[in-house]
């Protein structure tokens, strides 16, 4: 196993735990956290890596969380065997236009990076 496989798989029990023992007393403000730092993970991580590719579309993760946040909407902590991260609900449809069109624009930007 390399050492960033060791540090998510205890990110993921470290929040799987959390999530049990705080059972529905989660706050909210914890699902943006884990989403903003996963998208600052995926940036580390390419960067890292030499994987450029994966920069864009961390950032459009990071900014979406933010925007999202900012916007009123409410999280949830998500953490499973595959997965590290937040579920946002109650995003307005104009906070939605900003993430998806961030989205996009990562995506477009990654077919420019060699």
């Amino acid at each position: 196993m390399k050492p960033g496989d060791i540090i998510f798989m205890v990110l993921v029990i470290a929040v799987a735990l959390l999530v049990t023992v705080l059972k529905n007393k989660v706050p909210n403000w914890l699902g943006f956290i884990l989403m903003i730092a996963a998208g600052l993970g995926a940036i580390a991580g390419g960067a890292a890596t030499k994987n450029y590719k994966a920069i864009p579309l961390g950032t459009a993760g990071a900014i979406g969380a933010i925007v999202g946040w900012a916007s009123g909407a409410t999280s949830s902590a998500a953490a499973a065997d595959d997965t590290l991260g937040g579920v946002a609900s109650n995003i307005p449809w104009w906070a939605w236009l900003i993430i998806a069109a961030l989205v996009v624009a990562a995506i477009v930007v990654t077919f420019f990076i060699p």
